[in-house]
């Protein structure tokens, strides 16, 4: 074999340790950058606040880190605005469906989750039992 058919391979040495620091260090900035929107959002400074939640999202799509699902669930995609329910988003269960309905009363987007109702207790457990950390165990 002739000496440019070989393929180097390259080695990345604490490639790991320095994508779990930039990991945790993104998850801090997005969950600041949220705390900041939210409070814009409150005090009414909606530009503030979808710039905010705008750098957030860029900073997960780029270090591939997932914003966590109960920030993530009350962001509007289609406006980029934080959702304050009562203030700015209608939030409503549906019975037949089981599903949350999340509505924007800024730009009038729809977001539906679905639930699950609570499990019973399992049927091994005798309702007899006197000692209720027992009970708890089986929950």
């Amino acid at each position: 074999m002739s000496p440019g058919n070989k393929i180097k391979k390259k080695i990345r040495r604490g490639y790991g340790s320095k994508r779990s620091l930039v990991n945790t260090i993104a998850r801090e900035r997005i969950q600041i950058l949220l705390d900041h929107a939210r409070t814009k959002a409150k005090e009414d400074d909606d530009r503030l606040a979808r710039r905010y939640v705008e750098l957030a999202r860029k900073i997960s799509m780029r270090t591939k880190v997932r914003i966590p699902r109960e920030d993530k669930r009350f962001i509007c995609k289609n406006c980029l605005m934080p959702l304050t329910p009562g203030r700015n988003a209608r939030v409503r269960l549906t019975s037949e469906k089981m599903n949350v309905t999340i509505t924007c009363l800024t730009c009038q987007g729809i977001k539906r989750y679905p639930y699950s109702r609570e499990r019973k207790l399992h049927k091994t457990v005798n309702p007899y039992m006197t000692r209720p950390s027992a009970v708890k165990e089986f929950q």
